[in-house]
C-alpha cells in the first residue's frame, strides 16, 4: 500500500467520490469500536433529488449509521448530510454519497456495509440520529 493512511484506505473502501471524503477515524480497542466520519468539501455541489440540478449545501444534519462489524469491532459511519436548495424544488435533504440519486443509507447498503448489527442479531436499524 506504500504510504496509504487509514483515511485514504476507508475512503477507497467506501467508494467515496467528490465532494465526499473521510475526515476522521476513531478506533477504540478497549470498547471494540470503530467510528468513521464522512464530510464534504466546502463549496461542493449536490444534485437535486427531484430534477438533478447542481445545488450548493443549504445547511446540514448530523447522521450516524451502524454497519457490519470491522472484524470483532462495532463500526459506525457519521456524516453531515446536506440539505440543498433547488431553485425549482426548494430545500431538500440530499443523502447521496456521490453523483447517483440513491439515499446515503442505500449507498452504504450497496457497498456491502449494511446497517445491521452483525453478530448481535438486532436486525436492520437503518439511519440513526
Amino acid at each position: 500500500m506504500g504510504g496509504m493512511n487509514e483515511k485514504t484506505l476507508f475512503q477507497l473502501a467506501l467508494g467515496l467520490s467528490e465532494p465526499w471524503y473521510v475526515s476522521e477515524t476513531k478506533f477504540d480497542p478497549t470498547l471494540k469500536r470503530l467510528d468513521i466520519y464522512l464530510d464534504f468539501h466546502r463549496g461542493g455541489t449536490f444534485s437535486c433529488p427531484e430534477c438533478g440540478a447542481g445545488c450548493k449545501a443549504y445547511d446540514t444534519e448530523e447522521k450516524a449509521w451502524r454497519h457490519l462489524n470491522f472484524f470483532q469491532h462495532e463500526a459506525f459511519l457519521h456524516a453531515r448530510i446536506p440539505r440543498i436548495q433547488c431553485r425549482d424544488h426548494g430545500v431538500r435533504l440530499r443523502c447521496a454519497l456521490g453523483p447517483s440519486p440513491e439515499r446515503l443509507y442505500d449507498a452504504v447498503r450497496g457497498l456491502g456495509l449494511d446497517a445491521v448489527a452483525g453478530d448481535a442479531g438486532q436486525g436492520d436499524r437503518g439511519p440513526a440520529g
